[in-house]
C-alpha cells in the first residue's frame, strides 16, 4: 500500500505512530528485489518530499518540533538506502545499479560503508569469475 498510495500510507503511519523506518526499509527491500527502479526512485522522492513538507509546516505554524514517527532522520534515510544497496550487491549481483543509489546517501561514514560493501562484492564477483575461466 505504501508504494501504490503513499499519502494514505504516510497518514496511517502517522495516525497509528508506527515505525516509519522499518516500514520504509521493508518496502524499499521488496521493490529492490523486484528491480522496480522507477517505483523505488519515486518512493525515495515521496519520502523526501513528505519530510521536507513536514519541517516546513512546523516552521510556518511555529509549533514546537516533536518528532513524528512518519518522518525520518538523515541516519534513517541512509539506512533505507543502504538496504537497497545491499540487496543490489548481495542478492542481485547488480553493482552498477547499486552505484546509482550511492550518491543519495547523506552521511559520509555511511557513504564509505556503502562503497566498501560494493567493493567487497565486486572483488568477490571478479574472483569467482576468474576461477571459472
Amino acid at each position: 500500500m505504501l508504494v501504490e498510495n503513499f499519502d494514505l500510507g504516510f497518514r496511517i503511519i502517522q495516525e497509528y505512530r508506527l515505525s516509519a523506518v522499518e516500514i520504509y526499509v521493508t518496502a524499499a527491500r521488496a521493490m529492490a528485489r523486484q528491480r522496480q527502479i522507477p517505483r523505488l526512485s519515486e518512493f525515495f522522492r515521496y519520502i523526501k518530499v513528505k519530510i521536507d513538507w513536514f519541517f516546513l509546516k512546523v516552521i510556518i505554524f511555529n509549533h514546537f518540533f516533536e518528532k513524528k514517527k512518519a518522518t525520518i532522520t538523515d541516519e534513517e534515510w541512509d539506512r533505507v538506502l543502504e538496504t537497497c544497496i545491499i540487496v543490489f550487491c548481495k542478492e542481485l549481483q547488480d553493482l552498477k545499479l547499486a552505484e546509482k543509489f550511492m550518491p543519495m546517501i547523506i552521511d559520509d561514514a555511511n557513504k564509505i560503508s556503502a562503497f566498501v560493501i560494493r567493493f567487497f562484492f565486486l572483488s568477490f564477483f571478479l574472483f569467482f569469475q576468474q576461477k571459472l575461466i
